[in-house]
């Protein structure tokens, strides 16, 4: 049995490090990433990271000695541990929308609209534009904040998270703005402001823009997408 488990575990390794790239899993209560290394040929190619490899061991250690002690089923971990080997395995990546949000330096939070601690899913945001910004013309942001409101915008939680994870952000973001009402702060001379997303040069990037400006066309709201 001893035998088999780590069997298994070393299998597990070496297809997270072939398999996975830039990826979250989670097997019971672990969550590892892989990262993605290009080869001198060009290809990429998977490699655990040696922290993240010196944590699996640890953790295959534990559950070793847990299964021994007879405290976790055997036929538990061989089920979880064939599940993630043969890719049916759930990318495991959490947004917190209830903690408190991220403030800039001299800033204040005038208003966070918490939200839950939600999994993440690739289609979980849709970009709110006003009926003015459809017709492709301006908008005062005092006026916009108060149809977003409305929406149930995202907080900058969840703009800070897109920042940490630029993999997940939607390539179609490019070329636009996406703001986080949600959140909305005081700049040092009490004017308000929202925070936003944006891609600029060769990375994403944020900015934020004072309510008393006009929205663009090309400045949606992040909302839910229901």
């Amino acid at each position: 049995m001893e035998l088999l488990f780590v069997s298994w575990c070393r299998k597990l390794s070496l297809r997270m490090s072939r398999r996975n790239n830039n990826k979250t899993l989670k097997i019971g209560e672990t969550v590892m990433k892989t990262t993605k290394v290009v080869g001198e040929d060009g290809c990429v190619k998977g490699k655990l990271p040696t922290d993240l490899r010196g944590q699996f061991e640890i953790r295959k250690d534990d559950i070793l000695r847990r299964i021994q002690e007879g405290t976790l089923p055997f036929d538990r971990v061989m089920l979880e541990l064939q599940a993630v080997a043969e890719g049916r395995v759930e990318i495991i990546a959490k947004v917190d929308l209830d903690a408190d949000p991220f403030i800039p330096e001299g800033w204040k939070v005038e208003s966070h609209t918490k939200g839950g601690k939600i999994p993440f899913r690739p289609n979980m945001v849709d970009l709110y534009l006003s009926e003015e910004q459809q017709k492709r013309d301006w908008t005062v942001g005092n006026d916009l904040c108060k149809k977003v409101e409305t929406k149930n915008p995202y907080n900058a939680n969840l703009l800070d998270f897109f920042l940490a994870h630029p993999e997940l952000i939607p390539k179609s973001w490019k070329g636009k703005a996406v703001y986080f009402w949600g959140t909305i702060y005081c700049f040092t001379d009490g004017s308000r402001c929202v925070r936003s997303l944006f891609f600029g040069g060769d990375r994403w990037s944020w900015g934020s823009c004072r309510l008393v400006r006009e929205w663009s066309p090309d400045e949606p709201a992040a909302v839910p997408n229901k």
